[in-house]
C-alpha cells in the first residue's frame, strides 16, 4: 500500500519475469510505533487527518490538508506531520516530527500566515 504524499506501507513482494519470488521488504520493520499510533496522537492532539484523496490545491482543502510521511536516514527513522491551522485569510502550518521508535515528539515547528491568492 503507498499513501499520497506519503509513504509505503506494510509489507512488499517482488518478482522476476518468471513470478519467482525474489525480494521481500518490510517497510514498517523500522516503525514500532506505527501508523495506526500515529493517527491515535493526530486524533489526541485534534489533528485532523481525512481519509481518501483531499485536493490540497484547491480553496478550502488546502487549509485543512494534513500530510503524514516517515523517513528514515542515517539509521534514524520518524514520522512528519504537516497541517494546516486556518488563521483568517491566512493559514498557519505546523510540522510534528515523531520519532519512529518512541512516538516522541523530536520537534515541533509552526510557520506562520501564508495568504491564499484567488484567480
Amino acid at each position: 500500500m503507498a499513501y499520497v504524499w506519503g509513504f509505503t506501507k506494510g509489507i512488499w513482494y517482488y518478482f522476476d519475469e518468471s513470478g519467482k519470488l525474489i525480494q521481500e521488504i518490510d517497510e514498517d520493520k523500522p516503525y514500532k510505533f506505527t501508523f495506526d499510533d500515529v493517527l491515535q496522537f493526530c486524533r489526541k492532539n485534534g489533528i485532523k487527518v481525512n481519509k481518501g484523496y483531499e485536493d490540497t490545491w484547491e480553496y478550502p482543502g488546502n487549509m485543512t490538508a494534513t500530510n503524514i510521511l516517515r523517513e528514515c536516514f542515517e539509521g534514524s527513522c520518524w514520522w512528519r506531520i504537516a497541517y494546516k491551522i486556518p488563521n483568517g485569510v491566512e493559514t498557519d502550518e505546523e510540522i510534528i516530527k515523531l520519532d519512529g521508535v518512541t512516538g516522541k515528539v523530536i520537534s515541533k515547528e509552526r510557520i506562520q500566515g501564508q495568504r491564499y491568492r484567488y484567480g
